[in-house]
């Protein structure tokens, strides 16, 4: 007996946890299409829970607050570094 799962036959359901799709949002954009793509091949396998769909539209709001926040920082971060070397140029 194998501990592997054939997925080639379709006796499988594919249930995921409504992180999976959350945290895609943190992956580069490359990865992440990369990631759906593989979920989309699995389509007629999978079951999405209401809860998942639930939870995944009320946290989809603070994960796109995060990332407006990080980016401003990395422009803060930039603008400082920017202007720390134009003044050292500039002496």
């Amino acid at each position: 007996m194998s501990d592997k799962i054939d997925l080639q036959n379709d006796d499988f359901i594919l249930v995921f946890d409504t992180n999976v799709f959350l945290h895609l949002y943190y992956y580069p954009y490359d990865e992440s299409m990369r990631m759906l793509n593989v979920i989309k091949s699995y389509y007629d396998s999978i079951w999405l829970p209401y809860q998942v769909y639930e939870e995944f539209y009320r946290n989809r709001p603070k994960i796109d607050s995060d990332m407006f926040k990080k980016q401003d920082a990395l422009k803060k971060d930039v603008s400082k570094i920017f202007n720390e070397t134009k003044k050292k140029t500039r002496r």
